[in-house]
């Protein structure tokens, strides 16, 4: 054989070989099943100025985040202002969800991804709508269990609502219905170090007086001690002044549709060094703490602005808060003093 035939016959063979490695490697290739890479939420990115409406319902529980004309609103708790920043987060949320790796269509099965349907009593699936200005639904879509990787990867398992197929989505979403998660939470934040004086009146008509004549007083003095009474400690009176520092909201709604009687409110009002001062109805319904407020200070001092915004977020709402910030604010002059031993 000729060197030349050799050669030649050679790239034939190299040429022949890789084409059958090409042909095979097609053959092996990754073939996406009908489906994938679809957006869970189509042209949700190009149009989400166009979303005026976001609901979210579970076995019966409905949250709806509206657009107002000045702000986001809950409607459940009469439009009270939602955060901008928590819709901004959560439609981006939704423009990342897609079809990435199809799961069962079994309906017998959806229960197990919490993809089953949302009315049905007892369903852990959540069903978020989006719609626009004229309540005309945009799309929608049954958001279920979250899947965590042991590579440290996330995602959620997805069905839209006319379709058996289920889906996991490698994208991360929180889909909430608790309100203080949107609500704009935030009441009241004063700096116990301002709190100059506290008066709890109940309803009995038992009053605690707790106050400091400066705000470097180390402690607070309680007003008509009893006579060889003894205080549990010079701190005892102290924790009274945090009962507003940092105060959020758990929930809201429209102090009218509440009932702040005389024989069931405990009235609380706060006085701080620079001459705000705060007025607080305490109602506990149901085992849980509700609370009014309203603010004042004297015209034209630093103070009557910040009141003035005080009472404009807070005029006719009830907010409901944690028990352990409104303790303090049902407390009686017993809790402080220390019990004589029996003889």
């Amino acid at each position: 054989m000729k060197t030349g035939t050799f050669i030649g016959l050679s790239v034939a063979t190299v040429v022949a070989v890789a084409a059958a490695v090409a042909v095979t490697s097609g053959r092996n290739e990754y073939q996406a099943p009908p489906g994938a890479g679809i957006k869970a939420f189509p042209g949700l990115i190009d149009a989400i100025n166009e979303v005026s409406a976001i609901s979210i319902e579970r076995a019966g529980e409905k949250l709806s985040i509206v657009r107002y004309p000045d702000r986001w609103g809950e409607e459940q708790r009469s439009g009270y202002p939602v955060r901008t920043g928590a819709v901004r987060k959560f439609l981006l949320e939704l423009t990342q969800l897609e079809q990435t790796d199809p799961k069962t269509r079994l309906k017998k099965n959806h229960g197990r991804l919490e993809l089953g349907d949302p009315a049905e009593e007892g369903a852990k699936s959540k069903k978020v709508a989006l719609k626009d200005k004229n309540g005309k639904v945009l799309s929608s879509l049954i958001i279920g269990k979250r899947m965590r990787s042991l590579e440290g990867g996330s995602g959620v398992y997805i069905r839209k609502p006319d379709s058996d197929q289920t889906w996991l989505s490698r994208s991360a979403i929180t889909v909430s219905l608790q309100a203080a998660d949107w609500l704009e939470t935030e009441i009241i934040d004063i700096n116990p170090k301002q709190v100059r004086k506290i008066v709890i009146r109940h309803p009995d008509g038992e009053t605690l007086t707790v106050s400091k004549a400066s705000a470097t007083d180390a402690h607070y003095v309680i007003k008509n001690l009893p006579p060889k009474a003894k205080l549990k400690s010079e701190f005892a009176a102290d924790a009274l002044a945090s009962a507003l520092d940092g105060l959020k909201l758990d929930d809201v709604a429209k102090a009218s549709a509440m009932t702040f009687s005389k024989d069931s409110t405990v009235n609380v009002k706060i006085t701080t060094f620079d001459g705000l001062r705060v007025a607080l109805d305490v109602l506990k319904l149901n085992g849980e703490y509700w609370i009014k407020m309203a603010a004042a200070a004297k015209d034209g001092s630093d103070q009557a602005e910040k009141a003035g915004k005080l009472n404009a977020r807070a005029e006719g709402w009830a907010y409901r808060v944690a028990a352990y910030k409104t303790m303090n604010l049902n407390k009686r002059l017993s809790d402080f003093l220390k019990k004589e031993k029996s003889k």
